[in-house]
């Protein structure tokens, strides 16, 4: 597809070359006299302000085809997008046609834009509503058959509706809407060849070095007001997608490590010492870089972007997984005044193999020594204490309980994470 534009845009190219080389010719076999007459012929009691037609139910037909030439730029923050183009422009003439017989052979003629008439063909959502001027001041050829073409450069400045849900990976849709400002469809219709329902890109255009054009069409459409007023436009969609490398580095790679920061310190054994500071770590970086982002990416209106909310909820997460620590170490450590055995199918399921996959065997099986008074040893003059031994298997299992439920806690926040960066980053 792409070399069957290329192939048409070089033939509009070359037609439009031989049209200059033939006036060239022309020229070499007329005299100034033969111009002149010509000139004065043509431009005699025109008149620039009125339609080229003969009869007033006649309609002027404008063939329309676009060339990216300049590149675009795209400012998210304003929401604006400046496309740099030529425009090719042909139509039909009535009051400019002659006997190439009777000018010295001259077939075409050149002129400036002020001397003829020009179809008013501006953009309807200018981005600035004051400024409608789009084309570069440049000349036209006109033909002995009637016909005028006209190649001006152009630049279009529009305003574009953003939506910055999927930012970095995010697709931009723009619309450009050409239509002339006096003429309805009766009086002035707007049509677009076979080969140009894209805009066709050449090489020279410079690149953005932030957006990638994805795909492009022109298509003529037609707004109807009251019962017979219809007003043809020419609609130019842009697809555009960001260049996403860059801001994968520096914001997708940041929450990859602390997803795996936030794995790393429930993996940990819940009475580690590391386990606290890391975790007070990550909530601090995780905070930096959800105001840093907040301050990259333009307002997206109720729309939530996926980065911000993959740091949002992980904040709140890694914030829940301080809560969950500190809530783990109380029930294991807290004393209890008389022993509470845990439910048999927990100590069943502690000495299975789902603990063993869990990574908590070995169960404990030492005994604590507690400081207690020995009566059977006690003398006249006073009581002995002593150090002896003790089982203490009941608060080891409700030790054993909290890294079970820890463990627990890992394989959720791994789903939740995976979940995460799949949908999010």
């Amino acid at each position: 597809m792409g070399a069957y534009l290329i192939s048409n845009m070089l033939q509009d190219i070359l037609k439009f070359v031989l049209v200059f080389v033939s006036l060239i010719k022309a020229l070499e076999g007329a005299d100034s006299n033969d111009i002149t007459r010509l000139r004065a012929y043509i431009l005699n009691n025109y008149d620039t302000h009125s339609r080229p037609v003969q009869k007033l139910h006649n309609v002027t037909t404008v063939e329309t085809s676009f060339y990216l030439s300049g590149g675009f730029e795209f400012d998210d923050q304003l929401g604006k997008l400046t496309l740099r183009c030529m425009v090719m422009l042909i139509w039909e003439d009535q009051h400019v046609k002659w006997d190439p017989v009777n000018f010295g052979n001259l077939s075409d003629l050149t002129f400036f834009p002020t001397e003829l008439w020009r179809p008013d063909l501006s953009v309807l959502n200018n981005y600035d509503e004051s400024e409608i001027d789009h084309y570069g001041n440049t000349l036209m050829v006109a033909k002995s058959d009637s016909s005028v073409w006209w190649i001006p450069p152009a630049e279009f400045i529009v305003g574009c509706q953003t939506d910055f849900r999927l930012w970095p990976y995010d697709t931009q849709t723009c619309y450009i809407w050409l239509s002339s400002w006096t003429y309805h469809g009766g009086e002035v219709d707007l049509i677009i060849p076979e080969n140009a329902t894209k805009i066709t890109e050449t090489n020279e255009f410079p690149e953005s070095r932030e957006w990638n054009m994805v795909d492009s069409s022109v298509t003529r459409g037609s707004e109807t007001y009251g019962t017979n007023i219809t007003f043809v436009y020419v609609s130019i969609k842009l697809s555009i997608q960001r260049r996403s490398s860059v801001h994968t580095s520096a914001i997708t790679m940041v929450g990859l490590g602390i997803a795996a920061a936030v794995l790393i310190s429930f993996w940990l054994d819940p009475f580690a010492n590391e386990r606290l500071p890391m975790t007070l770590l990550v909530i601090l970086i995780n905070a930096m870089y959800l105001q840093c982002i907040h301050q990259i990416i333009p307002n997206n209106g109720n729309s939530v972007p996926l980065a911000i909310c993959f740091f949002r909820d992980s904040l709140i997460m890694v914030t829940f997984g301080l809560a969950w620590t500190v809530g783990i170490r109380y029930l294991a450590k807290t004393k209890r005044n008389s022993p509470v055995p845990l439910p048999e199918f927990l100590q069943s399921f502690l000495n299975s193999i789902g603990a063993t996959v869990l990574c908590l065997n070995p169960r404990p099986t030492t005994k604590g020594q507690i400081q207690r008074k020995n009566t059977e040893n006690s003398e006249e003059d006073g009581e002995v204490s002593e150090l002896v031994e003790e089982d203490n298997s009941i608060q080891e299992d409700w030790e054993w309980l909290a890294r079970l439920v820890d463990r627990i806690a890992f394989i959720a926040y791994l789903i939740t994470y995976t979940i995460f960066i799949v949908a999010f980053l």
